[in-house]
């Protein structure tokens, strides 16, 4: 899990990619959100799953209010 802080949300595409394309980090579940911060920036998060038995990520549902 991580996050970068880009100006243009190109640049974490042209990452992302070429994270997803390089063999040598396993990566069996990926999954990425961006936030507009305004003003022309952004923060591109991501998590990954380095784990060949993980095929997918499960997020819990918040208590009803």
């Amino acid at each position: 899990m991580g996050s970068m802080h880009s100006t243009d949300q190109t640049q974490f595409n042209d990452w992302m990619k070429e994270f997803l394309s390089n063999k040598s980090t396993p990566k069996y579940a990926v999954t990425s959100y961006t936030v507009n911060l305004g003003g022309g920036n952004y923060e591109h998060r991501f998590l990954f799953s380095t784990d060949p038995t993980s095929n997918g990520f499960a997020v819990p549902m918040p208590p009803a209010h």
